[in-house]
């Protein structure tokens, strides 16, 4: 993940989080974890909230002080969704009862939207579809994506309600601020607002693979197999781009998508000062 201070946070198999301060290049002290499974800093990169096998770590940044911990029950699948505080996080908690059907899309019997304190105190519960799973929160913690064999869904973080859905792309999908983008099977970008949008625009340009917002949704960085361009939402004009020695497997911005982070399959890392498309 990337924070709005430009500090990037990466998992390493030597049991630690590794931070780097992408304006210098120079590493911060890493932080002692274990068997990461993801990992979100806070909209004021002050924090970075680290998810392990039973239970979530919050951190300062850059002093790598432990602020508290959420530890989940042994029943309970759990899966980090962000901050929607400097002190409140949200969670996605499944539960199976019983399995009956190994194959079906959706084996849990409950599934919830729940916020707790960094120091582990549950704040709120609500109760979600099953049928989709969340993938994506927007920065100020107010939206969540929600992908399922049906399509997809932007959601309410306070009420778990609707605010707009859609057929599955084919594609990635990602929502900043108030527009969530997406790419189609022929490799086009298409966005819209998610509160009272009414209906895709659809960009210039083809062979698009990925695609992430910026927080404030203003900007939108699209790969294809060997390159990465940064295009303006509201007027659709590419702002520049940049050719990648390998195909991108991953794709991160910072807020004001100023700076990118590229990971590949072989778990190569490549940093784009896309201001003056160079890397930093």
């Amino acid at each position: 993940d990337i924070s709005s201070t430009n500090v990037l946070a990466a998992a390493s198999s030597d049991s630690s989080v590794h931070l780097f301060d992408l304006k210098t290049g120079n590493e911060l002290p890493p932080l002692p974890v274990e068997d990461v499974f993801s990992m979100m800093f806070d909209e004021a990169g002050s924090r970075l909230a680290v998810m392990t096998f039973d239970r979530v770590d919050v951190y300062a940044v850059p002093t790598g002080e432990l602020l508290g911990s959420v530890f989940l029950p042994a029943d309970d699948f759990g899966r980090l969704l962000g901050f929607r505080s400097a002190d409140t996080l949200l969670m996605h908690v499944s539960r199976v009862s019983e399995i009956v059907d190994s194959g079906a899309s959706d084996p849990f019997d409950s599934c919830r939207l729940q916020e707790w304190t960094v120091t582990g105190e549950l704040l709120g519960d609500v109760e979600l579809d099953c049928r989709s799973q969340p993938v994506a929160l927007s920065d100020d913690g107010e939206r969540l994506l929600a992908m399922g064999d049906e399509g997809w869904s932007v959601w309410l973080t306070a009420d778990g309600s609707t605010l707009v859905n859609g057929v599955d792309p084919k594609g990635t999908v990602s929502v900043g601020g108030s527009v969530v983008a997406r790419t189609d099977s022929d490799g086009r970008v298409a966005v819209r607002l998610v509160d009272g949008g009414e209906g895709f625009t659809t960009l210039p340009g083809a062979g698009f693979q990925q695609v992430v917002v910026d927080g404030d949704g203003d900007t939108l960085i699209a790969s294809t197999a060997d390159q990465l361009s940064v295009i303006d939402v509201q007027t659709g004009d590419v702002q520049s781009t940049t050719t990648l020695p390998w195909q991108p497997a991953l794709l991160a911005t910072s807020d004001d998508g100023q700076v990118v982070a590229v990971a590949s399959s072989e778990g190569q890392l490549l940093r784009w000062d896309a201001r003056g498309n160079k890397e930093p």
